[in-house]
């Protein structure tokens, strides 16, 4: 009897064990079209940088439809639950013209200019100098002597609440251009078609006309006349979601691209192709380059 009662303890509390393993083991996900880092990571009850960290990958690479992705435990220890509370700190802007850039460096490239007053969420303090943060679902660094401590202050007066507004709208403006990146790149592998403007096919004006229709914007039918909607961007100061166009035929603009971060773009490209992601520092769009727009 005695020899049964233990056997059933230690049996129990093999699986008691089993099931404390379990709740700490990492899961996969296959990525499918329309997946960004930030949507699996709601998904999973984890966070974006936890993600990140798990797939040993930045901010700015392209989720390829098919890749798997480790999905870290919610209750794992060490850098990822290090980085989870860091990231429960926010901080916001005390200046205007904030700069948010890919790197800690002042020479590293710009991701986003920053009004006054806009909420920042901290991921970590990389030194004295700088710390990494995400604004509205894009991640970069910022001098922290341009940080105040806390939520940005909400007022009363007239003043301050025209600073939440550009707040506001700094924020959404950020958030915007990644969700068009986001449906631009769930097109990937999608055929190209002479007309076309659908998922079925699409031509490079086709498509930019497409990806832009999903969050609200009309843009006109050519890459001739989108290039003279919005406003004019240097190629110094491309941001996710601009659009970029070309001169491929010696006649002024011919084709349409939309910027999507770190020197990439993705576009309906050719028949051979379709929609597929190029490097504008290759020899061919680099000789091709013609101007860029911000569409809002």
């Amino acid at each position: 009897m005695l020899k049964s009662t233990l056997k059933k303890v230690i049996v129990s509390a093999a699986l008691a064990a089993l099931l404390a393993v379990s709740a700490f083991a990492s899961q996969k996900h296959t990525v499918a079209a329309g997946d960004t880092v930030s949507s699996v990571a709601a998904k999973y009850n984890v966070t974006t940088e936890a993600v990140l960290s798990a797939n040993k990958m930045s901010a700015d690479d392209i989720l390829d439809i098919g890749k798997v992705l480790i999905i870290p435990a919610s209750g794992r220890s060490g850098n990822v639950t290090n980085k989870s509370r860091a990231a429960m700190v926010t901080v916001h802007t005390n200046t205007e013209n904030v700069i948010l850039r890919k790197g800690p460096s002042k020479s590293s490239e710009k991701a986003a200019v920053l009004a006054k007053f806009v909420d920042c969420r901290v991921i970590e303090r990389v030194n004295d100098d700088w710390a990494k943060v995400s604004v509205g679902g894009t991640t970069g660094y910022i001098f922290r002597g341009l940080l105040s401590s806390g939520p940005a202050p909400e007022y009363d007066s007239a003043d301050s609440k025209e600073k939440v507004s550009e707040k506001s709208a700094a924020e959404k403006s950020v958030s915007e251009s990644r969700n068009v990146v986001g449906t631009a790149l769930s097109c990937r592998g999608s055929r190209y078609r002479r007309g076309g403007t659908g998922k079925g096919g699409f031509d490079c004006s086709g498509f930019t006309s497409y990806v832009f229709a999903q969050h609200g914007i009309k843009l006109p039918r050519t890459s001739s006349a989108q290039s003279k909607v919005g406003t004019p961007v240097s190629k110094s100061d491309l941001q996710p979601g601009d659009l970029v166009f070309f001169n491929t035929r010696g006649r002024g603009v011919s084709h349409v691209a939309i910027y999507i971060g770190n020197g990439n773009i993705v576009h309906a490209s050719s028949v051979r192709t379709g929609v597929k992601v190029d490097s504008l520092s290759s020899a061919y769009y680099k000789s091709r380059y013609h101007s860029a727009r911000r569409v809002k």
